[in-house]
């Protein structure tokens, strides 16, 4: 039974992994902080890792006792008040666990580093209709940058044999920021950032997992995939979609982006009231300012083997299916 290590293990992607690879026979086991929710980690057989990655005398004691097989690294920040923790959490912990793993002699066969597209950015910047890996990175968030350093890391060393997946919007049960738009349209309401066109595109969670195990069981290393269903939708297809699962109709609002920096910089300062960050905030405008966000996945394809398995539609019924018996809509 192969020995698997998932930092981060209690997110959205996490706990799916978690439970995924249970499935398939792995011996799992799940990094968490002390303190993490754990609601989504209820199987039997799963063995708490107790990780504090500024901990370093507890991260070596994990690493004399264990060798993994596999270590797949979800722990990440998407957004922050402090732009120094996206460095420090999306970064620094990456550098901390090779070093670590270096150091106690525990190097696995392979290392997964689940980073973003965001790390390469839009094609509003590009020559190309399309980011792939001979583009020339040219991240518009904090996010971004903080995991393009990670990425840059990894591809320094020489004896860390890792895969590095740049997922798209990432959305299935659990995901809570994509959420706000299944909430508003739930609400008839249907809002767009800017006036002009905007083309997305998805990954559902089941399909990336399935990638994730494969980035982990096929023979190679030392490779970075962009990670989509290999679809571009315009921003009107997701929201018509989810409006036709929800037997809604909704009122269609565009907003120039010159409101929705203001709007995002008024959801930063409540926030200082509530204690809740937004999702909405000013570094994830600069990417809703971007109008693009195609990517190729045709290494994707052609490496793992890889084939989605469900559509915009098929993800979006699930996801809508557990969000109901949830009760979270």
């Amino acid at each position: 039974m192969s020995k698997l290590l998932i930092t981060g293990a209690n997110g959205f992607i996490g706990s799916h992994l978690v439970e995924a690879a249970i499935a398939k026979g792995y011996e799992v086991h799940a990094g968490v902080r002390a303190n993490s929710n754990r609601k989504w980690l209820t199987h039997p057989s799963i063995k708490f890792v107790e990780m504090d990655f500024e901990a370093i005398e507890t991260l070596t004691s994990i690493f004399q006792q264990n060798t993994y097989d596999y270590i797949v690294h979800c722990v990440g920040v998407t957004k922050t008040s402090d732009t120094n923790v996206f460095h420090n959490v999306n970064f620094t912990y990456v550098k901390t666990l090779v070093e670590q793993i270096r150091i106690n002699k525990a190097i696995p066969k392979k290392l997964i580093f689940l980073s973003s597209l965001a790390a390469y950015g839009s094609t509003d910047f590009q020559e190309t209709d399309f980011v792939n890996n001979d583009s020339t990175p040219f991240p518009v968030t904090q996010y971004g940058k903080s995991k393009l350093a990670a990425e840059r890391y990894l591809e320094s060393t020489t004896d860390i044999p890792y895969m590095i997946l740049r997922p798209t919007v990432v959305y299935g049960p659990r995901e809570t920021e994509l959420f706000m738009v299944f909430e508003l349209l739930n609400k008839r309401l249907e809002l767009y950032s800017g006036t002009k066109p905007q083309y997305l595109t998805f990954i559902y969670i089941h399909d990336l997992i399935e990638i994730i195990f494969r980035s982990m069981e096929f023979d190679i290393s030392r490779k970075a995939y962009f990670v989509s269903d290999g679809n571009l939708y315009p921003a009107e297809k997701l929201n018509n979609v989810i409006k036709s699962l929800l037997g809604k109709k909704a009122f269609k609002l565009k907003l120039p982006l010159s409101v929705v920096k203001v709007v995002a910089g008024i959801s930063e300062q409540v926030s200082k009231i509530t204690g809740n960050y937004p999702a909405l905030n000013r570094d994830k405008f600069e990417e809703l300012k971007c109008r693009n966000w195609n990517c190729d996945i045709s290494n994707l394809v052609e490496d793992l083997d890889y084939t989605p398995e469900h559509s915009l539609e098929d993800g979006m019924r699930k996801t809508v299916d557990w969000y109901r018996r949830e009760k979270w809509l």
